[in-house]
């Protein structure tokens, strides 16, 4: 764009030098008018493209907001609901052992309330370290989309900026079009490189975010996935740990009984 402004700027001057005075002077005074004119436009188009860039990467935002809302949400149910069958299958397993106990004191009641908190800490501590899990995940991606967020925000910031000192340039320099036209060619280039670069990073920051929430549901399976696995492996161990809270004929009896 800096040899465009520069090639229009020897043009004019070539056309100029070739009149008559007079007419070198309208003509003069025409192409720069013109090339104010072409320069303050360039900046307008400039500004417009980096705000319609910016407002359409704070749409995209929206959309991940809802979609990670959307993730949490349906992750935490899926997990209390497969969590609430697990304690239900472990609940009734343990009631159906300590049924077959017999002369159950209260030693062996209280042994059995022992492991009975023991199954529900577990519960509890499963359910924690799951949601700790999810929310680690969804927190990684969160950061993504709230950096994507202000930098979008701080490019409509520049845009207008950009469109106060546009504005400056024109107010400050009455009367003097050089003046005016170097400061018009100064904003240009700012607002150009900034138009570039924002561009070229909030495409990239969508494509990772995208990416991201793509892989989420995968990674929200293996948070929950593997405390269940690992809730049912130990609750299984207390389920065979209660045996021993009766008498070593009783617990004989019982694995008679199941045989």
């Amino acid at each position: 764009m800096r040899f465009c402004l520069i090639f229009l700027f020897v043009i004019g001057a070539c056309t100029v030098l070739a009149s008559p005075p007079e007419e070198r002077s309208l003509v003069r005074q025409r192409r720069q008018t013109d090339i104010l004119d072409n320069t303050r436009r360039l900046i307008e188009d400039l500004i417009a493209n980096l705000r319609s860039a910016a407002e359409d990467a704070l749409e995209a935002v929206k959309i991940f907001e809802s979609g990670l809302l959307e993730q949490a949400k349906l992750v935490r149910e899926k997990f209390l609901e497969d969590l609430q069958r697990l304690k239900e299958r472990i609940t009734e397993t343990i009631q159906t052992v300590v049924d077959k106990i017999t002369g159950s004191g209260l030693a062996v009641k209280e042994c059995v309330n022992s492991f009975r908190d023991n199954a529900a800490a577990l519960f509890n501590e499963t359910l924690t370290k799951s949601m700790d899990c999810a929310d680690d995940r969804i927190a990684e991606i969160s950061i993504q989309v709230q950096n994507l967020k202000n930098y979008s925000e701080e490019a409509l910031t520049f845009a207008d900026a950009a469109l106060s000192e546009m504005k400056k340039c024109i107010d400050d320099n009455p009367g003097s079009i050089f003046s005016v036209g170097s400061c018009l060619g100064r904003v240009a280039l700012k607002t150009e490189a900034k138009s570039v670069v924002f561009v070229t990073q909030s495409a990239i920051s969508i494509g990772r975010v995208n990416l991201a929430l793509t892989t989420l549901p995968a990674a929200l399976e293996v948070c929950v996935g593997t405390h269940l696995v690992s809730a049912g492996l130990a609750t299984t161990k207390i389920i065979f740990e209660i045996g021993g809270c009766s008498a070593s004929s009783v617990f004989s009896n019982l694995i008679g009984n199941s045989v």
